[in-house]
């Protein structure tokens, strides 16, 4: 519970310090995207929670090794995802600006852009935190936290004081970036203690470039419509990408990828190929 207030706190102290620099009505655009932020977290707490209590009843079980292999793919899985996404986010931040909140917040997308680069590392932890519950007594979850909401206090505090107030609010936005950060960061710290299980860099590096170069061309597309892309328009050119993002890593052999191949069709690529 105390982990729950500190993360709470961690979402509400930009805009609660940024009420005391700047007018109300520019505070709204910061809260705004902080709601954008905290969707997109919540959209994985399901996934948190079903963990919470497989992960618990493998590890009484003595299953380690299985609960670590599927840990494993868990992690890519989030890393991969959320990279994909915010890349996609980012480049039509403007689109879901005025698809979320109307087109008078518009004049924000560039703040908007700050705070959904935190998107990877709060799905992250978002994702993560309850395998970190089930594994061990300690509250690993509450300490990491709390040392990122004091990342934040320090940073933000540091910065206030010493920049301009037309860009005060890109500063707070870019220490919550930074806090949620060190909070991603922590966490995979506690999994590599609890499980001995580092995420796979080697494996997840090419799927991540793959991601962001797959941003260029959502630019080139939207840059060629003027910046007024549709949202049926979001909507195909996303199915497109995604396409794309995901028949490379079947034909890369991600393994997250192919698990989710697996459990769609019943059989495996290899297996379909050769029918």
């Amino acid at each position: 519970m105390p982990g729950d207030f500190g993360l709470g706190a961690l979402l509400s102290a930009g805009p609660m310090l940024a009420s005391h620099y700047v007018p109300v009505d520019q505070v709204s655009y910061l809260l705004r995207r902080m709601s954008m932020l905290m969707a997109l977290g919540y959209s994985v707490y399901p996934l948190g929670l079903v963990l919470l209590s497989k992960v618990t009843m493998m590890l009484a079980e003595n299953r380690l090794e299985e609960v670590r292999a599927r840990l494993a793919i868990l992690m890519a899985a989030i890393l991969e995802i959320s990279v994909f996404a915010c890349v996609l986010m980012v480049v039509f931040a403007d689109v879901l600006v005025r698809l979320w909140v109307g087109p008078r917040f518009l004049p924000a997308a560039g703040l908007v852009r700050i705070v959904l680069l935190s998107v990877p590392f709060h799905m992250f932890y978002s994702g993560l935190c309850s395998v970190v519950e089930a594994g061990s007594q300690t509250p690993h979850n509450t300490r990491n936290v709390f040392l990122a909401l004091t990342v934040f206090i320090v940073l933000a505090c540091a910065l206030v004081w010493g920049v301009q107030p037309n860009i005060l609010l890109k500063t707070i936005a870019t220490s919550i970036l930074t806090a949620i950060a060190v909070l991603a960061w922590f966490t995979s710290r506690s999994i590599h203690k609890i499980y001995n299980l580092r995420l796979n860099w080697g494996h997840s590096l090419a799927p991540v470039l793959v991601a962001v170069l797959l941003g260029g061309p959502s630019f080139l597309i939207h840059w060629s419509s003027s910046f007024r892309t549709s949202v049926i328009e979001l909507v195909a050119i996303e199915l497109a990408v995604g396409a794309l993002f995901f028949g490379f890593l079947l034909k890369a052999g991600s393994s997250w990828a192919a698990f989710l191949f697996e459990t769609a069709f019943g059989r495996s690529i290899k297996e379909m190929s050769r029918a």
